[in-house]
């Protein structure tokens, strides 16, 4: 098994590989990725964020809305207070 070089290489590969097809019907909705797995879309960060904490807690999971133009978002789990409000 290969060693990631960074956090989330997983998570954005798979992401990018996918985007024209998720573009199709999911365009400008929020993408919840862990690992090589879609595990939703969402109408906005703040819900995805709040399950992915939900789901996998500290463990990193990436959200990145599904659009045109890449983003480069970075905000800790706990940024928003989002591990106090469901622990």
């Amino acid at each position: 098994m290969a060693v990631s070089s960074f956090v989330l290489e997983t998570e954005i590969r798979f992401f990018r590989e996918n985007l024209a097809k998720w573009m199709e019907g999911h365009l400008d909705r929020v993408a919840l990725v862990k690992g090589s797995v879609l595990i939703g879309f969402f109408d906005n960060e703040d819900a995805a964020l709040k399950q992915g904490a939900s789901l996998f807690g500290l463990s990193p999971f990436l959200i990145r809305r599904v659009s045109l133009e890449e983003q480069i978002i970075f905000a800790p789990t706990d940024s928003r207070g989002i591990l106090r409000a469901i622990c």
